[in-house]
């Protein structure tokens, strides 16, 4: 390069050569100029860039003009922001998300934004909790206020509202939190006449002030629009409350089900079952009862809520105790979705599933009563009193085979082999799994999971032929099946000569496994399957990596600084 000088140096250049002080005053020398010629390129590069900046940023300003964006009427505009919105929950106070986020953009779509109802029907409150108490009332004020603009810009239209809240015992007794929250619940119930879909997520102390806050004398006339209602009373595990607070409960979720459009009903963690509530369950499509604590139906009066969900389409009922051999039958016609919990009492034993064999043993349950042509996912977690037989007969045995159409199917028992394998042979269409199985049940699962395995040569049909995603999940380390046949099963379920005769691709395989990795390539390998395009995870136990520190206290030790872990992770 004829622009940079002769170095004097230039043997030693790019070596661990250690200069002298005679090529120290070389060095000076010989720099001297080139440091000036790369401090008037660097002048020169800032005042091209500068020019560069000015320019771009003219011939920008001027193409925006010709956007066609901007020639899209404000009506338009306002159909395009709508379909922005969340589709499958309620939009956020986010300013990187819609609604909030298009106003930032310009003023027109901040004008055409605030001026479509419908951008401002939905949305997700988060109650403050958690905060320190001389500043949560002015943060629940602040939100409160955006709260009232933000649903005060919907018009008339209907609500989707979601309401969370965090249980936090700070403020349980503090006068001005509590009144501040109530004056914010206050500030959503006004809305109440247009609710259409209401989902709540509250601590016991927030659900309190919300029932007081929509008042006594409110009733399904009061709430003309609803269709679904969802309350979920998140820090509630077991039920110990005074009779009075139960009453009123009770007595809140019944003036729901006093609304006349209601159509899907949720009740989590709340403190009764259904029998004990008014609910219009002849006009319920989805009935979901899961309440806190040890609540449960008996088999009777599980069946008799049953028989007066005629149009319900996805179910799932508390744990269903039973007492007794039931005899009455439950025909419902447009069930879909059925997740059952059933648990047999201490008096209520198995009977022999055979005439031939005693061991062989099944249950007689309320799935047995029970006729659903259109069923098509079903979701079981069934208990014997005694864990130490295993059953030989899915307990759902009925909902099984020709005029039945189970597509997905959810197990967690204590069953043997010939029981799973008939129920899955009983199940062709099948094509969603997820196993769950018993601490006895040691070989159920991997003996499943060969069955499932495909053969290139042979013409014989795997079990479950049209199943596209298989779930397995841990019990212990005993009884889980071995990673090489996962692998044999992922490889051949997507081999392109299996899915060519008929066989469906898998397209998921995830297990959870109670034991560590057993080959050492396991990586690679589920990264090659992975290729072909399968969701593949198989789930260990952490092996350790770098424990060459374990056992020194010191170091175990946080820093009296920082209070950070010395060992990296």
């Amino acid at each position: 390069m004829d622009f940079l000088p002769i170095s004097p140096l230039s043997q030693f250049l790019h070596t661990n050569y250690s200069a002298t002080e005679q090529d120290i005053s070389t060095i000076t020398n010989v720099l001297c100029k080139p440091l000036e010629t790369l401090a008037q390129l660097n002048i020169e590069l800032e005042r091209i860039d500068r020019e560069r900046h000015a320019i771009k940023n003219f011939i920008d300003a001027h193409n925006a003009l010709l956007a066609p964006v901007r020639k899209v009427p404000d009506d338009t505009l306002s159909e395009i922001f709508i379909r922005c919105l969340p589709e499958d929950y309620n939009a956020t106070r986010s300013l990187s998300e819609a609604p909030l986020l298009l106003g930032q953009v310009c003023r027109r779509w901040r004008r055409v934004s605030l001026s479509t109802p419908d951008l401002w029907t939905s949305l997700h409150i988060v109650i403050p909790t958690n905060a320190d108490m001389n500043l949560l009332c002015s943060i629940i004020e602040s939100r409160r206020k955006g709260v009232e603009a933000w649903l005060g810009r919907s018009g008339v239209l209907p609500l989707s509202l979601s309401i969370y809240s965090q249980h936090c015992s700070g403020y349980g007794r503090n006068v001005n939190v509590l009144g501040c929250i109530r004056r914010f619940m206050e500030s959503i119930t006004q809305f109440s006449s247009r609710w259409k879909k209401v989902e709540l997520r509250l601590s016991d102390e927030c659900f309190g002030i919300f029932r007081e806050s929509m008042g006594s004398a409110w009733d399904g006339e009061s709430l003309p629009l609803l269709d679904v209602v969802k309350l979920d009373l998140v820090d509630r595990l077991q039920v110990g409350m005074s009779e009075h607070l139960k009453r009123a409960e009770l007595e809140f979720i019944s003036k729901f089900g006093d609304a006349v459009k209601l159509t899907s009903m949720s009740l989590i963690n709340t403190a009764y079952c259904t029998h004990d509530l008014r609910l219009p369950l002849s006009s319920l499509s989805k009935l979901d009862i899961n309440p806190a604590g040890q609540l449960h139906l008996t088999n009777d009066e599980a069946l008799q809520l049953l028989s007066q969900c005629t149009n319900v389409q996805y179910c799932r009922l508390p744990k269903v105790l039973m007492i007794t051999r039931s005899t009455s039958t439950v025909v419902l016609p447009r069930l879909q979705n059925f997740h059952t919990r059933i648990k047999a009492s201490s008096n209520y034993p198995p009977e022999p599933a055979t005439s031939s064999d005693p061991n062989q043993i099944r249950y007689h349950t309320i799935l047995d009563c029970i006729t659903a042509p259109a069923l098509q996912t079903l979701t079981v977690e069934f208990e014997s009193y005694s864990t130490s037989r295993l059953l030989t007969q899915v307990p759902f045995i009925s909902l099984l085979g020709p005029g039945h159409q189970i597509r997905q199917l959810d197990i967690n028992m204590n069953l043997s082999t010939k029981g799973m394998l008939e129920c899955l042979a009983l199940s062709p269409e099948l094509t969603d799994l997820r196993m769950r199985f018993g601490v006895n049940a040691l070989d159920t699962c991997t003996n499943i999971v060969t069955e499932l395995i495909p053969s290139v040569n042979a013409d014989i049909n795997p079990l479950c032929p049209s199943l596209r995603r298989l779930f397995i999940w841990k019990n212990r380390a005993d009884n889980v099946v071995n990673d090489e046949l996962l692998l044999k099963l992922a490889r051949l379920r997507t081999n392109p000569e299996v899915v060519a005769k008929g066989i469906a691709f898998l397209e998921v395989l995830h297990a959870r496994l109670d034991r560590h990795k057993q080959i050492a390539d396991l990586d690679e390998q589920v990264d090659e399957l992975r290729r072909r395009n399968i969701d593949l995870v198989l789930t260990h136990l952490e092996d350790g990596k770098d424990n060459s520190w374990l056992g020194q206290v010191q170091r175990e030790r946080p820093s009296a600084t920082t209070g950070d872990v010395f060992w990296a992770h």
